[in-house]
């Protein structure tokens, strides 16, 4: 019994002490995020001035990821992009 209470208190000492952390990491995804769609959105917007296509969906999807908070899929996909287009990366 006092191994269950034991593994129970540790699991929530664990838990409070990684929420905060985990809060913060998503709020500085969630900035890289829009920085990095930011960015995106100014580089590219000279790019059409050259004649270049529209933004692709692929970027549209990954950009309305980022407002959304699916920063896991928006961020890898706005990073390979603007390193094609030779865009330095914000900082994270």
């Amino acid at each position: 019994m006092n191994r269950w209470i034991n593994l129970a208190s540790s699991t929530a000492i664990v838990a409070a002490l990684t929420s905060p952390a985990l809060s913060q990491s998503k709020e500085a995804d969630q900035r890289y995020c829009n920085a990095l769609a930011e960015t995106y959105k100014k580089s590219h917007g000279q790019t059409v001035e050259r004649g270049n296509l529209p933004i692709s969906l692929e970027i549209t999807k990954a950009m309305d990821g980022c407002q959304s908070g699916d920063t896991a899929s928006a961020i890898p996909t706005l990073e390979k992009h603007l390193r094609e287009l030779k865009v330095a990366l914000p900082t994270r």
